[in-house]
């Protein structure tokens, strides 16, 4: 007889668990080297503000980062689905990112996710999924994952937008959309009418 899978209730990153996250990589998180806590600290911020999956944050170059904190906007192509999306900088973002990037030095052409190797290549992308979920695991515990900010950002959207939007601004099919609504406790309280 098979036993049944218990399908695990996934977390919402908010602002405080991502500000978590960037303390502890600030403070060095587990001797980790200094390219490695530059690329975790990198890749958490995109995707927190933009809610990006990894792999579209590892496809950014230098001149996406300068076009959203100069534009506060950019256009990149998503490979899992084949299109094009555009990204966009709030203020907070735009700070953030000065924060983690010197636009003297950066290049056009670099990589925003890069190896230690200092010849601007890759990691690839199973081994630095692999990564940040060790990381975001080691910092909010079980129930929070990588795409815990994807899904954050798109149930906060939910609450102020309509579905249509946050389908444009996210590059998905508003079915995709719904799928990733995941409603806070506080939410689910504060809707009790009995």
């Amino acid at each position: 007889m098979k036993t049944k899978q218990i399908k695990r209730i996934k977390e919402n990153i908010e602002l405080k668990d991502y500000q978590k996250m960037m303390s502890v990589l600030k403070g060095g998180y587990d001797g980790r080297k200094p390219n490695t806590l530059k690329n975790l600290s990198r890749a958490i911020t995109i995707c927190f503000f933009t809610g990006s999956r990894l792999n579209e944050c590892q496809s950014l170059r230098g001149s996406h980062i300068r076009e959203l904190i100069q534009d506060r906007q950019t256009k990149t192509d998503i490979s899992k689905t084949s299109v094009e999306r555009k990204l966009y900088a709030s203020d907070n973002f735009a700070k953030a990112l000065s924060q983690l990037f010197n636009l003297d030095t950066l290049k056009n052409d670099d990589r925003v996710i890069c190896s230690a190797r200092g010849d601007n290549s890759g990691i690839n992308n199973i081994t630095f999924i692999q990564q940040v979920n060790r990381f975001i695991h080691y910092t909010l515990g079980d129930g929070y994952s990588s795409h815990s900010m994807r899904q954050s950002l798109i149930t906060s959207m939910s609450k102020k937008s309509s579905i249509k939007v946050i389908s444009k601004f996210m590059a998905i099919d508003t079915k995709t959309v719904n799928n990733y609504i995941s409603p806070s406790e506080e939410d689910i309280i504060n809707c009790m009418v009995r």
